[in-house]
């Protein structure tokens, strides 16, 4: 009895294991999103108010849920605090920091965050808000790829739940 209590709960977990990674992956389409509205919102800061970037990147902490509420505070503080850093190396540390473990984002995604601030703080406005439009047109390039195989991408990690649960069931009978 005991073991076929152990067994259905190794099934179960196997099963909400599928579930969980399938979630993951919608969560991960919809942070992307998210930081493509708050992407547009600091250009909109920097073009329309002409905000400096410490300005702009405070009144985007002001709007943003967490992460993004503490990685954009934190940016503000440190442009205007550190003068001994590049702004490159700034960015890279706060969203290293901040963004590091707390979202869905994967690898390749917060590298090209991290580049994005490559190109914060030394260029002239306008070349700050091309390379912004560039990030932002790349994010929706990922999104659209990501929703095209999002629900195959779900529905195998469902199917590998159940299918890993069926198969530690017959190995421990």
């Amino acid at each position: 009895m005991i073991k076929i209590i152990g067994i259905a709960m190794l099934v179960a977990s196997a099963i909400a294991t599928g579930s969980v990674m399938a979630c993951q992956v919608k969560e991960r389409v919809e942070e992307l999103l998210y930081l493509k509205k708050l992407m547009l919102i600091f250009k909109g800061e920097l073009r329309y108010k002409n905000a400096m970037l410490s300005e702009a990147f405070m009144s985007v902490a002001m709007r943003a849920k967490a992460p993004y509420d503490s990685l954009f505070r934190e940016l503000s503080e440190a442009t205007e605090d550190n003068h001994s850093m590049t702004m490159s190396k700034v960015f890279e540390d706060k969203v290293d920091q901040v963004l590091g473990g707390n979202t869905f984002l994967n690898k390749e995604d917060v590298t090209r965050l991290k580049e994005l601030g490559d190109t914060m703080g030394y260029q002239d406005q306008k070349m700050q808000l091309a390379n912004i439009d560039l990030y932002v047109d790349r994010l929706s390039q990922t999104v659209d790829e990501e929703k095209e195989k999002m629900s195959e991408t779900m529905k195998m990690y469902k199917t590998l739940g159940v299918m890993a649960g069926i198969m530690i069931a017959i190995v421990l009978i």
